[in-house]
């Protein structure tokens, strides 16, 4: 979690610093801190992630969340979750605002990304010790798995 906000304010830091028109303050009160609120917010992509991976979120990081940044807003189409949101992150299923049938290769080709999709064995991680055992592969910070 501190990971996640450590890196949040760094990106808030450099959105504001590079897209915040110098004229802000011409416009109304109310439009500005809507504004401010959408600048603010970091968005966390997911790929296909509304079924699995933002549940998880959701059920193990919800309280601490709404802990740091207020109240969580999820929105859900049946089982699957389409985003959720802080004051300072929008997790996004990013596969909701794509063509039907787009692959993650294809996405991550169309923005000439070198990212693959990696393998996770998420039936072996039953506890946070099984992550130190010989063997498994050490997730370096700056990387995803």
């Amino acid at each position: 979690m501190e990971e996640l906000e450590r890196c949040g304010k760094n990106i808030q830091t450099n959105v504001r610093a590079a897209f915040m028109p110098d004229d802000v303050e011409m416009l109304p009160k109310a439009q500005r801190i809507k504004i401010e609120e959408w600048r603010d917010q970091v968005p966390v992509l997911g790929f296909n992630s509304g079924r699995y991976d933002l549940n998880l979120i959701r059920e193990h990081f919800a309280e601490r969340l709404s802990d740091t940044t207020g109240i969580v807003g999820v929105a859900k189409n049946g089982n699957k979750i389409m985003f959720q949101l802080t004051q300072e992150f929008r997790f996004l299923d990013i596969i909701n605002y794509l063509g039907p049938g787009t692959s993650y290769e294809k996405w991550t080709k169309a923005y000439e990304s070198t990212a693959e999709k990696s393998w996770s064995p998420y039936e072996w991680f039953d506890t946070p010790k099984s992550s130190t055992t010989l063997g498994c592969r050490t997730i370096q910070r700056g990387t995803h798995a």
